[in-house]
C-alpha cells in the first residue's frame, strides 16, 4: 500500500492523469525539463490525491545527487531518480484500479485467477462438507440421501464445479463452442471477461495416463484464451506421480498460462 490517501476526482480521470505524467517523463532526458517536470508532477499529484503522505513519497523518490564538478553524474542520478518516479506512480495506479475495481464491485483479473485457484485447490473440501459428513437431524436432505450421489464422469465434476464457480463468477458459462477458424472447439467452463477456460477432466477405466497427457496437449493448442485451468478427477488414479504431473503442466507459453489441478482419490 503506497499510503493512506483519498482521490480528489474520478479514479479513471486520476489514472489518466497520472499516466500523463508517465508519458512525459518517460521522454525527457534534459536536467532542467526534468525539475521542471517534477514541479509540474506535485502539482498534478494535489489536483487529483488528498495525501501529504503520498505526496512526500513522490518528493523523496525525486531526489537526486547534483555533482557541481560533472553534469554527467548529475543527469545519471537524476534519470535514476526519474525511474524511481515513474516506478512509484505505475504502483499507484495499480491501487488506483484497485480503489476503482472495489466501487464498481468488480474483481481484477488477478484476483479472478486466485479466486479460481482456491476453488479447484480445495473442490474435495466441499465434496466433504457437503456429501460425506452427517447431516443435521432435522434436515430433509439424509445422510442416506447425499449417499445415492455419485461422480460417475466429467459431467457430473463439472457440474459440481460449475455449481461453485457461478455465485462468484455470474457471467460464467458452461458448454461453449468456439470456431477457430479451422476447427470447432468447446470450453468445459468459459469466462470470457477474464480470458478464463476450465477444462474438467474424469478419468475412466479406459483412459490411460498416457492418452490424457494427448488429450491435454491437444486441447493447450487448440484453445486461444490466455488463462488455461485443467481439473483433472483422478477417479481412476491413473496417475503415477501426482506432483510431476502438475509440476510438467504448470506453465507459461505463447501468451497462454496453463494451471493444473488433480483430485486424486475421492470416495464419492
Amino acid at each position: 500500500m503506497q499510503g493512506n490517501y483519498s482521490l480528489k476526482a474520478d479514479p479513471i480521470i486520476c489514472e489518466r492523469i497520472i499516466k500523463e505524467q508517465i508519458y512525459i517523463l518517460n521522454d525527457l532526458q534534459d536536467i532542467n525539463e526534468i525539475k521542471n517536470a517534477f514541479k509540474q508532477i506535485n502539482v498534478n499529484m494535489l489536483e487529483v490525491l488528498d495525501s501529504n503522505e503520498v505526496l512526500a513519497q513522490i518528493k523523496s523518490k525525486e531526489i537526486y545527487l547534483e555533482n557541481e564538478y560533472s553534469k554527467i553524474k548529475t543527469k545519471e542520478s537524476i534519470i535514476k531518480a526519474k525511474e524511481k518516479v515513474i516506478e512509484y506512480l505505475e504502483e499507484l495506479i495499480v491501487e488506483i484500479n484497485n480503489i476503482s475495481s472495489i466501487l464498481n464491485d468488480e474483481i481484477s483479473q488477478e484476483v479472478a485467477i486466485t479466486i479460481i485457484k482456491r476453488i479447484l485447490n480445495n473442490f474435495y473440501a466441499h465434496i466433504e462438507t457437503m456429501y460425506e459428513q452427517p447431516t443435521h437431524g432435522r434436515a430433509g436432505i439424509t445422510k442416506e440421501k447425499l449417499d445415492n450421489i455419485k461422480i460417475v464422469n466429467e459431467y457430473d465434476v463439472q457440474r459440481i464445479l460449475y455449481s461453485l464457480i457461478k455465485p462468484v463468477f455470474p457471467e460464467a458459462r458452461v458448454e461453449v463452442s468456439n470456431d477457430t477458424g479451422f476447427s470447432t472447439v468447446r470450453y468445459d467452463i468459459f469466462i470470457e471477461k477474464y480470458s478464463i477456460i476450465i477444462e474438467v477432466k474424469c478419468t475412466r477405466v479406459s483412459m490411460t495416463e498416457r492418452s490424457l497427457t494427448e488429450e491435454i496437449g491437444a486441447d493447450i493448442y487448440h484453445y486461444e484464451y490466455s488463462n488455461i485451468f485443467f481439473f483433472i478427477y483422478d477417479k481412476e488414479k491413473i496417475i503415477k506421480n501426482k506432483v510431476a504431473f502438475e509440476n510438467t503442466y504448470n506453465k507459461s507459453f505463447n501468451e497462454k498460462s496453463i494451471i493444473t489441478t488433480i483430485i486424486q482419490p475421492i470416495n464419492l
